[in-house]
């Protein structure tokens, strides 16, 4: 959690993605378990591959007023160039697929607090051994 939390949302998730162009951090910020801001940091303050993530953080953010992550996710993964970096299971081939493969591990983490909120729930109540 970070100092965002209290100007956002409930909480932000930050993801270190390798891509061609260099380290990115992509931190994704939710309100009632839902993603509602994307803010992408690579490369210096300033430069033309900042400026690029900003713009891509920005329309990702505005994508998430109207649609779910899944969907934005389905959008920006196919767009891609011919420079391949690999991450720890993953190939990412440009920064937009880098941002897609950060909210896709969002969304797995998700799932797991979800399961495991279930699960504990179930245990509590005794129906499970």
């Amino acid at each position: 959690m970070s100092n965002l939390d209290d100007k956002v949302g409930d909480g932000t998730y930050s993801y270190q993605i390798n891509t061609p162009d260099g380290q990115m951090w992509v931190h994704i910020c939710e309100k009632n378990d839902k993603p509602i801001m994307v803010i992408i940091n690579i490369g210096k303050s300033g430069s033309v591959i900042q400026a690029w993530a900003s713009a891509t953080a920005y329309l990702v953010t505005e994508l998430l007023k109207y649609t779910s992550h899944h969907k934005v996710i389905e959008l920006v993964s196919n767009i891609t160039t011919d420079k391949i970096k690999l991450g720890p299971g993953s190939i990412i081939r440009s920064g937009p697929e880098g941002v897609a493969t950060a909210l896709v591990r969002y969304s797995n983490e998700k799932f797991k607090e979800v399961a495991t909120q279930q699960t504990d729930a179930s245990i509590s109540r005794g129906l499970l051994d």
